[in-house]
């Protein structure tokens, strides 16, 4: 059985959009409409959530009568084409290996829930050294390419804090002989980067958004000190294309410099772009005319 939202076909948006936001929504399902009535849909929710704490949840925030929590039989509801996660929605990882593979539960335990997905690379987060035999290494990706996708061709291991001033990530390659350079697209920009040597917070992604709807006026000079590899200055170097004077972008990483150019090429934006690799301290003596805020000047 599964606990299913009923609401109507207005609401759906608006209800979505709480849900996902709260992490309630089973994705492994499809939204579709009831059989007795093509206006009330049916939401798929979360596997072993508590109703009552769900249904608390959704007083605070909708009119009672905008919804109704109910079950059905797993059989009734289609799933999704496309499973999107292992371990954060739908059926868990270590369950699948144990399944699949019959791993032990001390076996399984190993394995971090949480875990990102850039192009083919698959970054776990472990904290801790991941201690995996090379037949488990392998069932690991065989499980991922199985649920996720087929492109998956690398397993990395984040295994410490993010180190140094350069913020170096502590990541071990459990396919030694895979290639780490990911290639990540994220609305409609594309970031290219050695997952091994160069940080990429996911966490971000709400702000590299707000970033690309950002709008400048004509001639103005677009400054990023610790451009990365280019998280912000690319998405509003390509909506402001037309009206920036040009764009400066300091790194001093010189892994993260390397792809920040290369990212600048993939993206067409490079002939708006002076990259420096340096200290912003050295490098803002060579920019002109000197930066200033735009909200002061």
């Amino acid at each position: 059985m599964l606990v299913v939202l009923t609401t109507n076909k207005n609401n759906i948006k608006k209800i979505k959009d709480f849900l996902k936001l709260k992490k309630l929504q089973n994705k492994n399902y499809r939204i579709e409409p009831t059989k007795e009535d093509p206006n009330k849909y049916l939401i798929p929710l979360r596997e072993n959530i508590n109703e009552a704490q769900t249904l608390q949840i959704l007083t605070e925030t909708f009119d009672p009568s905008d919804y109704v929590l109910t079950t059905v039989p797993l059989t009734t509801i289609t799933k999704s084409k496309k499973i999107p996660g292992i371990g954060l929605t739908g059926e868990n990882l270590r369950d699948f290996l144990e399944k699949k593979f019959n791993w032990s539960r001390e076996s399984s335990s190993q394995i971090p829930t949480k875990w990102v997905r850039y192009g083919h690379v698959i970054v776990l987060y472990a904290n801790s050294d991941l201690n995996l035999p090379p037949e488990s290494i392998k069932e690991l990706l065989e499980a991922f390419r199985e649920r996720l996708s087929p492109d998956i061709a690398c397993l990395i291991s984040h295994v410490g804090k993010i180190k140094g001033e350069l913020r170096q990530p502590q990541m071990k390659n459990l396919i030694p002989e895979s290639n780490p350079i990911a290639l990540h697209v994220e609305n409609k920009i594309k970031y290219k980067f050695d997952v091994t040597k160069i940080m990429f917070a996911p966490g971000n992604g709400t702000e590299r958004t707000r970033a690309s709807k950002i709008r400048f006026k004509s001639g103005e000079i677009l400054l990023d000190m610790f451009a990365g590899l280019g998280y912000f200055s690319i998405p509003m170097a390509k909506n402001n294309l037309e009206v920036l004077d040009k764009v400066i972008c300091i790194e001093k990483n010189p892994d993260s410099f390397r792809f920040l150019v290369e990212n600048l090429e993939l993206n067409g934006v490079s002939e708006k772009v002076v990259a420096l690799c340096g200290d912003n301290r050295t490098c803002l003596l060579y920019t002109s005319p000197s930066p200033r805020d735009r909200q002061k000047s």
